[in-house]
């Protein structure tokens, strides 16, 4: 791959070390010298259906300008 300088080679949205690179990324103007951090998922699975074989693949990214939903718990305290 042809990495110019001054090059984006990702969303910035989903990247969550973005501002502590961003100094080194600046001053070097080249992004192969730091590492990007993506939160997410990945899963694969197999399966058969009617004797066909199939692979399901999901990908999954969280970003870093968005807060995730909460999860409501409630603690019962009362025995």
């Amino acid at each position: 791959y042809n990495n110019e300088p001054g090059e984006v080679l990702y969303e910035t949205m989903f990247v969550w070390n973005e501002f502590l690179t961003r100094g080194i990324s600046n001053h070097l103007k080249n992004t192969l010298w730091t590492v990007t951090l993506v939160y997410g998922f990945f899963k694969q699975a197999s399966f058969s259906v009617s004797g066909r074989s199939f692979k399901l693949l999901l990908i999954a990214r969280r970003s870093c300008h968005y807060e995730p939903a909460k999860r409501l718990i409630a603690f019962d305290y009362g025995v």
